[in-house]
C-alpha cells in the first residue's frame, strides 16, 4: 500500500527524465531507505493500532 504510489512516481520519472545508469543508485538507494522508513511508521502508528482495535471489537 505505501509503496504502490512510489512505483508510479519512479516509473514516471524514469520514463520522462531517462536518467543514466550511473545516476540510478543515487535515486534508488535513498528511495528504498525512505520507503522502508515510511512503511515502518505506517505499520507502527496505523496498522498495529487498527488491528488491536478491531481485534478487541471482534471479541
Amino acid at each position: 500500500m505505501t509503496h504502490y504510489a512510489a512505483i508510479w512516481v519512479f516509473g514516471n520519472y524514469y520514463i520522462n527524465k531517462k536518467p543514466s545508469a550511473g545516476e540510478l543508485p543515487y535515486i534508488i538507494i535513498p528511495g528504498v531507505i525512505f520507503l522502508v522508513v515510511v512503511a515502518y511508521f505506517v505499520m507502527v502508528f496505523y496498522d498495529i493500532p487498527v488491528r488491536r482495535y478491531l481485534a478487541k471489537k471482534r471479541l
